[in-house]
């Protein structure tokens, strides 16, 4: 009897440690899940800021988004609680006009562009070099020729003109002059209040005598492949190698330099000189 009462003791000595060895286990695997789950938490998308110049293409105070004309256009959505400063001044989404510069900062979370904050400038100035490629002083307007490309800017009712220096009008500007147009630009609208044109300047043309036309009064100079055809004025001083001669006792393939004046764009020279290569010394040597 007191043997079989031992082997129940033991018996159940043994199941209470085998509990009370297994509680830890089980509270160790609960770690180990928590611990792998924490490790394996998806980071947040990551975040990088930008920073888009341009000029205001459009505006939805309602949708809250802001189109930038650069490059191309890009339309980007603005933060409830960006800052948009107009002039240096606090302002909101809705009072930001079209075609003023613009810069645009925020942030762009997995391709969504945010912006954060709006500075505008709604008038700056601006000068435009060239010629005058036309005139419209009904419409008040001046086209001005910048090479390859022609800008048409409206004129202030008060701007200043002045044409070699002197006032005028602008009525009394001739095509072919050159002109500095100056004035200011608000919102993306040009305003000249300054036009200073230049009619009268000096030129000088160097290479060889290509052709010369008496009759016409011209001479072609090729410079470096490319040939100028020039007109000569009727009272020019014409030399070949240092001696006067006429514009017809030109040879060509001679040494040319070619100086005079422009008159709203028409060339006239007024001084021609050439020069050949000396003749070649004869020997003296004779049998």
């Amino acid at each position: 009897m007191r043997n079989r009462y031992l082997l129940v003791l033991t018996v159940a000595g043994g199941l209470a440690l085998a509990g009370a060895v297994a509680a830890p286990a089980s509270a160790a695997h609960t770690t180990t899940k928590a611990g792998v789950s924490a490790k394996w938490r998806p980071a947040p998308p990551p975040k990088r800021s930008f920073t888009l110049d341009g000029t205001v293409g459009a505006v939805d105070a309602t949708a809250s988004t802001i189109t930038v004309n650069h490059a191309a256009s890009t339309t980007i959505s603005v933060n409830s609680a960006a800052a948009v400063v107009i002039d240096r001044a606090a302002a909101t989404l809705s009072d930001t006009p079209t075609g003023a510069r613009v810069r645009v900062s925020g942030t762009v979370t997995n391709g969504k562009w945010s912006a954060t904050r709006i500075d505008v400038t709604t008038r700056w100035s601006f000068g435009v070099d060239g010629t005058v490629a036309a005139v419209d002083p009904d419409a008040s307007t001046i086209t001005v020729n910048r090479g390859s490309s022609t800008v048409t800017v409206p004129v202030d009712g008060a701007a200043v003109v002045t044409i070699d220096h002197a006032a005028s009008t602008l009525s009394a500007v001739q095509t072919g002059g050159r002109v500095r147009v100056s004035g200011t630009v608000t919102n993306g609208i040009q305003n000249a209040t300054r036009i200073d044109v230049t009619t009268r300047w000096s030129f000088g043309v160097d290479g060889t005598v290509a052709a010369v036309d008496p009759d016409a009064s011209t001479i072609t100079v090729n410079c470096g492949g490319r040939n100028v055809v020039v007109p000569v004025d009727s009272a020019a001083r014409v030399t070949l190698n240092r001696a006067t001669t006429t514009l017809s006792a030109l040879p060509t393939g001679a040494r040319v330099t070619v100086r005079g004046t422009v008159t709203n764009g028409v060339q006239n020279a007024t001084r021609v000189e050439a020069t050949t290569p000396p003749a070649p010394k004869k020997s003296r040597y004779h049998r």
